[in-house]
């Protein structure tokens, strides 16, 4: 059986300070991963009316849905996975809608990419306190290279309606992985493949770079995905995982950390798309399109 992340991540104590200068191009580097700015504020519109400006997409059959026929299709599954465009308004909206209607029918617990995992225990203390939504992000220091105008609102709805899962690395982590650490194992998630096509996206995003950087940039994706996976593998109630869209992709990301925990929940993949977009059975089992 494969270990979650907290076992098998072995720290590099000790090293010399002449070696973390050395590194620290590739540390600078960790912010393209802990974070994207945006200032765009989410539009909470009407939620129906997003219901009907958009489409949802099972990719099976290429079948349209409509927002209810969605949520029933869910009512067997134990974690969906969502994967959005960070910069995406509509997605933003689309996951409060998601989140406000399933917590209605089951308990629900939602993590976020956005939150790193040292966070978790402000995160319980703040339900403890009954902190009010309204100071939720100052209560559990909130990492501000995640634009508050832009994720503010739907963190704190997934406090008020859910439970609020931390499921990120923590710098400290990202900065061990670039000094280096012991890779993952696993048997569907860090095949060849699934690192070369990691590989091309990190490349597409942020260019060229040397071997050695570009390996420590695929180690940090792969060891981000098996603690999102981790996280709502563990969950005791239905798991929504909101992250980046490459992170929850089934041909890369974590379903594949999900297959190799050898899990026993049921999960679905949903994109948040756009007008055109495209995606297909290999990469998810639905798509939800914004206009």
């Amino acid at each position: 059986m494969i270990n979650p992340i907290s076992s098998r991540f072995k720290l590099i104590m000790g090293f010399k300070m002449q070696k973390a200068i050395k590194i620290l191009p590739h540390l600078l580097a960790i912010a393209l991963f802990c974070g994207c700015m945006s200032s765009e504020r989410v539009a909470l519109n009407d939620l129906n009316t997003l219901k009907t400006d958009s489409k949802i997409i099972r990719l099976r059959d290429r079948a349209p849905l409509q927002f209810n026929e969605f949520i029933n299709e869910l009512s067997n599954v134990d974690v969906l996975v969502i994967g959005e465009l960070h910069e995406n308004k509509n997605h933003k909206a689309a996951e409060i809608l998601l989140i406000e209607t399933l917590a209605t029918i089951k308990n629900l617990d939602v993590a976020f990419e956005m939150i790193s995992s040292e966070k978790q225990p402000l995160i319980d203390k703040a339900y403890a306190d009954t902190i009010p939504p309204e100071n939720l992000l100052s209560a559990i220091n909130w990492d501000k290279s995640w634009s508050v105008s832009h994720y503010g609102d739907i963190v704190r709805s997934a406090y008020k309606t859910a439970n609020l899962k931390a499921a990120n690395l923590s710098k400290n982590e990202i900065n061990t992985i670039f000094a280096g650490a012991e890779p993952i194992k696993g048997d569907v998630s860090t095949t060849k493949g699934v690192k070369d096509k990691i590989k091309e996206g990190i490349e597409l995003s942020h260019g060229k770079m040397d071997d050695k950087t570009l390996a420590a940039f695929i180690q940090v994706q792969q060891y981000k995905d098996r603690r999102m996976a981790d996280v709502v593998n563990k969950s005791a109630n239905l798991a929504i995982l909101i992250a980046g869209r490459y992170h929850v992709q089934k041909d890369v990301g974590v379903p594949l950390h999900l297959i190799d925990f050898k899990t026993k929940k049921r999960f679905k993949t949903l994109l948040l798309g756009f007008k055109g977009d495209y995606a297909g059975i290999k990469e998810a089992d639905y798509i939800w399109k914004f206009k």
